[in-house]
């Protein structure tokens, strides 16, 4: 996993020291070790993300290069030579102190974790790096539950303990499923920590409730065709219409979700913005899309499906509850700034250093970043286009020693100044002086 993410995050780096191969016009052949880039010696069953990170981007057009492989197996053997429990690590770990420094051929680096699963992502694969150019052993500080967010990305031994798989949840998800319908759907208790409580049996029960209710109502049934010809049928339907962004229709979906779930409406997804690609079906022997054919499907993007029907009718009103109810997740607008711009790019809100990674990541794109309102007044301009591709270093050390220490790095390193919304606390790379 560690290594699919230096690979996918330094795309410019393996670009200098890759080999360029033609593309097979035939089907993409599915190499699991990337090139050579992962070890063998992997059980594959230890962690399908390792293995299964090529299903899931874009084959690259160029080969590995031999060099790049072989230093990727020396550090593999580095490690185990001087990795924590050998003797090698003990003798190091004794001679450590505050004025002591790594000698010999087992030399250490320690990689603390930051706020954020952006910055520990984009600090990690840069500490790997550097860690793979100048042959120390990488340590992972773990008191940040790491051991359960990335695969171990070196080969332990085979015997080691494995943690139980629980593929249902503790029982939310169904037995009914297919498990190769989804593989998402059974493959998420390999990448959450395993939870201390077990889900209340209430809870488990509502679900499968609910199940039942969706096979009863959903599309295709008798009673839904029923409850569209006439709308004062007991069966109520909360219509779900996407938004723009991924966490909006994430954190909006699961809203509409747990309100369907507690008050006993069936869930229909608007299915026109390609839902049906991007999250599995969750109930069992029935669909959860709207169909194409719904009574008020040329209303759904209108001002009543803001939010506006949910808070007057079921909400304030015990008695004249429509049978339909349109979800939509809606910014206030009046409170907010933001430019104008293609929604298809990335929006930089202001001091996020992973929106700057990932729009650079995407392209080699400079990010439009957003000015901080100060004083609850709006920033004129509201926002700007970077000049740089680089990320902002939010908290840099300052430059100097002893006397000089406090000198702000920004004036004394070339191609480095201040970050164009930040003021004397952020620096980051540019192309010119």
């Amino acid at each position: 996993m560690l290594l699919s993410l230096f690979i996918i995050s330094n795309d410019q780096l393996l670009d200098a020291i890759t080999i360029n191969v033609p593309k097979d016009s035939g089907k993409p052949r599915e190499d699991k070790l990337l090139g050579g880039l992962l070890s063998e010696e992997f059980d594959e069953g230890s962690c399908l993300s390792r293995y299964q990170s090529s299903l899931y981007r874009k084959p690259s057009p160029y080969e590995p290069s031999q060099y790049l492989v072989s230093k990727l197996r020396s550090y593999e053997m580095l490690h185990k030579r001087c990795g924590p429990g050998t003797e090698a690590y003990k003798r190091a770990a004794e001679q450590l102190g505050d004025d002591s420094r790594s000698v010999g051929e087992c030399r250490y680096i320690v990689w603390v974790a930051v706020h954020g699963l952006g910055n520990r992502i984009v600090s990690l694969v840069s500490t790997f790096l550097y860690a793979l150019l100048t042959e120390r052993v990488l340590l992972v500080d773990q008191r940040t539950d790491m051991k359960h967010l990335f695969c171990e990305p070196f080969p332990v031994p085979k015997d080691s303990e494995k943690p139980r798989e629980d593929k249902l949840l503790g029982g939310l998800l169904s037995e009914v499923f297919d498990e190769g319908s989804c593989l998402s759907r059974y493959q998420s208790s390999l990448y959450r920590k395993p939870s201390p409580y077990e889900p209340s049996q209430y809870v488990v029960s509502r679900l499968r409730s609910y199940e039942m209710l969706h096979k009863r109502c959903g599309p295709s049934t008798e009673a839904y065709k029923r409850a569209t010809e006439q709308l004062g049928h007991e069966s109520i339907y909360v219509v779900w219409v996407a938004v723009d962004g991924l966490g909006n229709r994430i954190i909006s979906l699961v809203s509409a979700f747990l309100y369907a779930l507690l008050t006993e409406r069936v869930l229909l997804v608007d299915q026109l913005t390609d839902m049906r690609h991007l999250f599995c079906e969750p109930f069992p022997g029935t669909s959860w899309l709207l169909p194409l054919d719904f009574p008020l499907m040329g209303q759904l993007d209108s001002s009543r499906c803001y939010g506006a029907m949910l808070k007057t009718h079921a909400i304030n009103s015990t008695r004249n509850i429509p049978s339909y109810l349109c979800l939509y997740l809606m910014h206030d607008h009046d409170k907010m700034y933001f430019c104008e711009r293609d929604q298809n790019l990335i929006r930089q809100v202001p001091w996020s250093t992973f929106g700057y990674v990932s729009h650079n990541s995407l392209g080699e794109l400079k990010p439009w970043l957003h000015y901080q309102p100060k004083g609850f007044t709006a920033p004129d301009p509201p926002c700007i286009r970077s000049t740089s591709i680089d990320p902002c270093h939010l908290t840099p050390p300052s430059h100097g020693c002893d006397a000089d220490w406090g000198t702000y790095s920004g004036k004394v390193v070339p191609f480095v100044r201040e970050c164009e919304d930040r003021e004397h606390d952020g620096i980051k790379l540019f192309d010119e002086l």
